[in-house]
């Protein structure tokens, strides 16, 4: 639990309203469904199931955040002997994540697909007034065919 509290120190502390604020870090969807629904949160991020569960409650409340969720392959052994040092793989690997199905079937709480590091929502043109994501292409797109196509440039590197 991380208990904060108002300080005068803070820049814009005069339009503080908060006196107390108490963090608490879940570990899981299931245990912050049960301490909501027994008073002892207000607030509990859900996935998966929870968040289907949860969908029609009267409390489900689903709100974009400024923030992804990314696969990251293991960098803490050689590369080489992965084979994670072969541009093809990694493009194939990359093209094979659907990402849409991963955000309706798995975390099914309102989750928007990323299309880049920059998240949708997040930053505007300051000339255009338009959305980062609007104006940027999308560096990652689910590509079953692709996937295949450069998975086997992959193997033929290895070979």
């Amino acid at each position: 639990m991380d208990i904060n509290k108002k300080t005068k120190k803070y820049w814009d502390a005069k339009n503080v309203k908060t006196d107390t604020f108490v963090y608490n870090v879940i570990a899981n969807s299931g245990t912050g469904a049960n301490l909501f629904e027994t008073g002892e949160l207000d607030r509990a991020e859900l996935t998966g199931d929870f968040a289907k569960q949860y969908k029609s409650n009267d409390n489900f409340v689903s709100r974009a955040g400024a923030f992804i969720y990314y696969v990251k392959f293991s960098q803490s052994v050689d590369v080489a002997k992965t084979g994670l040092d072969n541009v093809n793989l990694r493009k194939a690997l990359s093209a094979a994540i659907d990402s849409n199905g991963l955000t309706e079937h798995v975390l099914s709480n309102g989750s928007i697909p990323a299309e880049g590091i920059v998240p949708a929502d997040f930053v505007a043109n300051p000339e255009t007034g338009k959305d980062f994501r609007e104006d940027a292409e999308p560096v990652i797109n689910f590509d079953a065919d692709a996937a295949k196509k450069y998975l086997a440039l992959a193997k033929k590197r290895n070979r």
